[in-house]
């Protein structure tokens, strides 16, 4: 009997899964379908416009149901999980649109084997879904799903000769992501920016970082929207089932909304090599641009040096930052403190993705005087300088040479000196890098104002004093 009337009787009877393989079809029966095990992963399935005509007829009419399915998470038998990959198989084709919830790998796990045992492809799109908790790990991915083609047509159209990255259960997601992030732009378009991402179906640790990574992906600058179809394979000479997802990416140029999260970054110090530089400046920018705050501890002069340019060399968008006088604090639990580090006061900044270049570069910055910071400026009058100017204008920007390490030292020291002088007024900070001069000498530009978010209500409108003294 052909595959073909065999994957019809499966339609008729209900009680049939088919699962696509670049060689060969194999049929799987599965037992009817009851409510699945709950979990936190979110993910939207929506009918493909392909069905049937009688589907179109009757969903023209009638809004399209929507239906709540929970993938089998943690603890949960392989029946039940066998159960939950037909009741989504079924509702997808009943052109209902289908929310699931998981969190965790093995619930990520069972959602990418219900998508390779479908009756047709499955494209989806997933990204993290906050659930309006600080850290990571309490935040759940969200896709969006719609049935996509008969699995023969899939493999006759899609992308060949794609690149490939293979995920590894000690893979980072977020240097996964960065990874498909440069693989899809320097994918030639007649490939229609392609690419395949692959891991072992049976390991669940990759399983879940290949899903993590394509959710931060999307994040990543440029901004893609990355559509993807999962499909499993399982070589000859490998008995390991293999789970292939192929991504393809358009430019959206839409930013990520702010996520809420909280990231906890050390800038290398005195020596560092280039390549934790490198790391360290790539971690920062992909934090930012996903619309996390990135807090960073600046223990001494070189690493306050790298704080500021991991931010100045963020592209697409400015970075905006306070910084503030605090303790030095423990990088985690296992790390102690020195005597001589104790009771010592360091410079922590807070930094958040903020306006684009385009629209940075367009404020009048004529309408603002600029400060000239040197090794040799003393701090508190440079901090008192800075208010004398922000009270008056409203901003004010500070000049440095960039690669004068004593100089950007004094210039970040006087902002974070501002709030204790005026008792509590604060200042925002955008930083960009700049040349001057017929020698086209490196500058870093600090544009700062009155940050009135965190300012005291009652300071927010102080102007300085007529005798130019700059003291309230």
């Amino acid at each position: 009997m052909s595959c073909v009337h065999l994957f019809r009787r499966g339609l008729a009877a209900g009680l049939t899964n088919w699962r696509a393989k670049p060689w060969r079809w194999q049929l799987h029966a599965w037992p009817c379908p009851l409510a699945s095990h709950s979990t936190t992963l979110r993910c939207l399935a929506i009918a493909s416009a392909s069905s049937s005509g009688s589907n179109q007829a009757a969903s023209s009419s009638v809004d399209v149901a929507k239906v709540t399915l929970r993938p089998p998470g943690s603890g949960s038998s392989e029946e039940k999980a066998q159960k939950f990959f037909v009741h989504l198989d079924r509702t997808l084709e009943l052109g209902e649109t289908v929310e699931l919830s998981a969190w965790g790998n093995t619930a990520v796990r069972n959602v990418l084997r219900a998508f390779v045992a479908a009756t047709k492809s499955v494209k989806f799109q997933v990204s993290w879904d906050s659930l309006g908790r600080g850290t990571e790990s309490h935040r759940s991915l969200r896709f969006v799903v719609a049935s996509g083609l008969p699995w023969e047509k899939y493999l006759e159209n899609r992308s060949k000769n794609t690149q490939g990255l293979f995920v590894q259960g000690k893979t980072k997601h977020l240097q996964l992501a960065r990874s498909v992030a440069k693989a899809l732009e320097a994918a030639p378009p007649e490939d229609a920016k392609a690419i395949r991402v692959h891991t072992f179906l049976d390991d669940e640790n990759a399983v879940g970082n290949l899903v993590k990574g394509l959710a931060s992906a999307s994040a990543v600058y440029p901004y893609h929207e990355l559509s993807c179809v999962a499909n499993a394979v399982c070589p000859l000479e490998d008995p390991r089932e293999r789970l292939f997802v192929y991504v393809t990416g358009t430019a959206s140029g839409i930013q990520p909304s702010i996520t809420g999260a909280s990231f906890q970054a050390m800038p290398p110090g005195i020596g560092a090599e280039p390549e934790h530089v490198r790391k360290f400046n790539e971690a920062v920018q992909d934090r930012l641009h996903r619309g996390d705050r990135v807090t960073m501890e600046c223990r001494g002069p070189d690493a306050v040096l790298h704080c500021v340019r991991s931010l100045c060399l963020l592209q697409g968008h400015a970075a905006s930052f306070r910084v503030s006088w605090a303790a030095i604090s423990r990088v985690s639990n296992k790390t102690e403190i020195s005597k001589r580090d104790q009771g010592m006061n360091v410079l922590q900044v807070q930094a958040e993705r903020g306006p684009t270049w385009d629209d940075f570069n367009a404020t009048n910055f004529t309408k603002t005087d600029r400060l000239v910071v040197a090794p040799a400026s003393h701090v508190q009058a440079l901090a008192w300088a800075a208010v004398k100017e922000v009270r008056r204008d409203g901003a004010v920007s500070l000049h440095c040479y960039s690669d004068n390490t004593s100089s950007v030292n004094v210039l970040m020291k006087a902002i974070a000196t501002v709030p204790p002088l005026t008792g509590g007024q604060k200042l925002i900070c955008i930083p960009s890098f700049g040349r001057v001069g017929a020698r086209k000498d490196p500058v870093l530009r600090v544009y700062v104002r009155l940050d009135r978010e965190d300012t005291p209500e009652g300071m927010r409108d102080v102007r300085a004093k007529s005798d130019g003294s700059g003291v309230a």
